[in-house]
């Protein structure tokens, strides 16, 4: 039968007209996953964000996000799961295995060994070229509760980093300090002799913060004893031990009692936060730091701050007995995204971990460059790296990691990168800090720890953590807390060392390097 052809019209704009709300229903059909993440300063919106509807749209799924303030987000997560609040479908964030176990024993989250099996085959690719890779990842039960993170960058394997400015070594006539008393003279020099030329003792020789890499500490202790700013372990003949009570840890203390006590490690290092260092080093109307600590130069916006070519990487130093250690710290898979047991989807959440933890390094471009084609571009002919044996990956041809932007999550997910992480096009011209970075990296490598003399990590078994899980954080705290104290003199060391040394007898140090030891033989010989 054939059809007046206005009839076909009809017929035509009528399906037209229903196809409109069926297209909008599908699209409000699309699965949703809540994420609890914490909130990082430098990223606009994330229901908006470029990297989020990346994802979305790669699985066909619909992101929404509960976030934890940036400055307590770890003591808040912890508040929500000790309380047995209900959790989002995902928790998007780094927990070392211990907490892990924890929080896992609560029922917060739920034991992924089976979806692996199923559906983990990007993980699972990693894992084949990465030996110990699942037992990093896997708690003392035997199970897996995460899809982790594991971006090797070799300038966060050395992440604890001071920076120097040379233009005010240059002002004064000095050269780069090799030793910590060439170290002392130049910070004396940096407070005293107006490097930055403005008429005012305006300067703050060395600084540091609380925030991530920003301990001062840790590359100053290394000149003295070797510090893994972890659980302060050393191996010696095979035997494992602490570091916090010997004579070398007592001689970095005051050698750094006696950098506050002239002003030239500044006390506000150890109180003030990540973004209070960052606007100290950036000062508006001149510079006014002469070393900073962080893991790379790019604390200063390096696209545009007028001080970012002033500083240089400060190799370690040596102490007065030889000691010239970087602080290494292997990169290692770490726990990241938890689905939760009050997630709906968990087969869906899992898949969408397992595709940002992509093997080709893809989703890594994105989540650490921003949008292809505006901020970062491929390769082209006659490309280098600024690291020795990568093959270029990509051209930042827009730096926004140190700016507010709505392009990536910087780096916050379960993501996979070795190569791309030094993999990134070097020039003058489009990234000329790459240079200063792997020149300090490289100088850092020069000074590791040999092998067999530091413990990379320990994985311990149930049984050890219910020793040493109370000693451990008791442990961690009073040393922290001490070597504030003895550096600023809250403590006095000459008189209160011994009764210190006294206290982590009494929490149990000896009962935590046996443990330690324990998993260290079964690890590692």
């Amino acid at each position: 039968m054939k059809f007046p052809r206005y009839f076909s019209l009809l017929l035509a704009l009528a399906m037209l007209l229903c196809a409109v709300p069926l297209a909008g229903l599908a699209e409000e059909e699309r699965p949703t996953l809540t994420i609890l993440m914490a909130q990082d300063t430098y990223v606009e919106d994330y229901e908006t964000n470029a990297f989020t509807k990346f994802i979305e749209d790669s699985m066909n799924v619909n992101l929404d996000f509960e976030l934890l303030p940036a400055a307590d987000a770890a003591d808040k997560l912890s508040v929500m799961i000790s309380s047995g609040q209900e959790l989002p479908d995902v928790v998007n964030y780094s927990l070392d295995i211990t907490t892990t176990y924890r929080y896992a024993q609560t029922g917060a989250f739920i034991p992924l060994n089976d979806y692996y099996e199923q559906y983990g085959d990007n993980v699972k690719k990693v894992a084949e070229m990465s030996p110990g890779f699942f037992d990093a990842v896997t708690c003392p039960d035997g199970n897996i509760y995460s899809v982790p993170i594991y971006t090797k960058a070799l300038h966060d394997e050395h992440m604890y980093k001071i920076w120097i400015n040379q233009t005010w070594l240059d002002n004064l006539g000095l050269d780069v300090p090799t030793t910590t008393e060439e170290l002392y003279t130049v910070l004396k020099a940096f407070k005293e002799n107006d490097p930055n030329g403005n008429g005012i003792q305006d300067e703050y020789p060395l600084v540091g913060g609380t925030g991530w890499s920003q301990d001062a500490t840790i590359y100053l202790m290394n000149s003295f004893i070797y510090d893994d700013a972890g659980d302060h372990l050393i191996v010696e003949d095979g035997k494992v031990d602490v570091v916090y009570d010997r004579d070398g840890w007592k001689e970095g203390l005051l050698f750094m009692r006696r950098l506050v006590d002239e002003n030239l490690l500044d006390p506000i290092s150890f109180t003030q936060d990540d973004s209070q260092l960052r606007a100290m080093a950036n000062n508006e109307e001149c510079c006014i730091v002469g070393a900073f600590a962080f893991s790379s130069i790019t604390l200063l916006p390096v696209a545009t701050s007028p001080y970012a070519h002033d500083f240089v990487g400060l190799a370690p130093v040596e102490g007065p007995e030889g000691v010239k250690f970087a602080c290494y710290k292997p990169t290692i898979p770490t726990n990241r995204w938890f689905i939760t047991a009050d997630c709906d989807n968990p087969e869906l959440a899992f898949k969408v971990g397992d595709f940002m933890f992509d093997p080709t390094e893809e989703v890594f471009l994105r989540a650490r460059f921003g949008v292809e084609g505006e901020h970062w571009s491929r390769p082209q002919e006659g490309d280098v790296t600024a690291y020795e044996g990568y093959e270029p990956m990509c051209r930042q041809d827009v730096n926004i990691w140190t700016l507010t932007q709505n392009a990536h999550w910087r780096n916050n997910a379960p993501l996979y990168a070795d190569k791309a992480s030094q993999g990134g096009v070097y020039s003058e011209e489009i990234s000329w800090w790459d240079k200063p970075i792997a020149d300090a990296v490289y100088a850092y490598v020069a000074c590791d720890p040999a092998e067999g003399t530091f413990v990379p990590t320990l994985a311990f078994t149930e049984d050890e953590l219910n020793q040493i899980s109370e000693i451990r954080a008791t442990l961690t705290t009073y040393v922290q807390e001490c070597k504030v104290r003895f550096i600023t003199r809250d403590m006095d060391i000459d008189t209160e060392w011994d009764s210190y040394v006294e206290e982590l007898q009494r929490i149990g140090v000896e009962q935590f390097v046996e443990v330690c030891q324990q998993a260290y033989d079964r690890m590692y010989k």
